[in-house]
Formats: structure tokens, C-alpha cells, sequence
């Protein structure tokens, strides 16, 4: 149950920020640079067009953990963020598929739409 699930995440991560008294500089710092990549290396950050007004939470969690997961793997992405064309992928069947799917809830398929990103971003370069 995602409800379920971020109400135990909320209450286990207000514990640690609470005992940890950087942790929240580092999760900040990771979001920062998470955004600043989407916003280099896709054109449309998180909306499927540029037009758009909207942004399917499952294309959103998708790119965002896809990026950050990809940025951990190698942080060297952040630098080389100019050679990397993800419109190979981005606008295809098999991105479309995943994020478009039934179940979007279910972790099977939450993870494969993340791994699809991340494995997408690490392999451009």
C-alpha cells in the first residue's frame, strides 16, 4: 500500500534526521543535483513535451530516481551531461510502455521504469 509505505518512510526518516544532524544537508544536496541534471540533459525536464502542463507521476519517478540512481552509479555523468542524447529513448515505445502501464504502484514494475532510466543514462556514455 503506498500509503502505507510513505507514512513508515515519513516516521523512519524524521528518526533519523533527528539523530543525524547532516543528513538533511546531504538529502538536499542530492535533490539539487538530481534536478540540475534533468534540466541539462532532458529537454523537456519531466513533461513528455515542451507544451505540456502536466507530468505523469509515474514518468516523474521514473526520470527523478532513474537520474539520481545513474548519478550515484557514476557521478562523472554530471560532468559529461553534454554528450549524452537521451532522445534515443526518451520518446520511444519501450519508455512509453513503462510509464503508461497498469499497476503503476506495483514494485515490480516501479523498478523497472527507474532501472530503464538508469541503465539508459549509464550506457550514453
Amino acid at each position: 500500500s503506498p500509503s502505507r509505505f510513505i507514512f513508515d518512510y515519513t516516521k523512519k526518516m524524521n528518526e533519523r534526521f533527528a539523530e543525524e544532524a547532516g543528513l538533511s544537508a546531504i538529502y538536499k544536496q542530492r535533490f539539487y543535483e538530481t534536478l540540475e541534471f534533468v534540466e541539462r540533459v532532458f529537454p523537456n525536464g519531466f513533461k513528455k513535451t515542451a507544451g505540456a502542463t502536466t507530468t505523469p507521476r509515474v514518468r516523474f519517478e521514473a526520470i527523478a530516481i532513474g537520474s539520481y540512481l545513474a548519478l550515484k552509479i557514476n557521478p562523472q555523468l554530471a560532468h559529461n551531461w553534454q554528450v549524452i542524447d537521451v532522445s534515443t529513448w526518451i520518446d520511444g515505445a519501450d519508455f512509453k510502455q513503462k510509464t503508461t502501464s497498469d499497476a503503476a504502484n506495483v514494485k515490480s514494475k516501479l523498478q523497472n521504469r527507474m532501472d530503464f532510466v538508469k541503465e539508459a543514462l549509464i550506457g550514453a556514455l
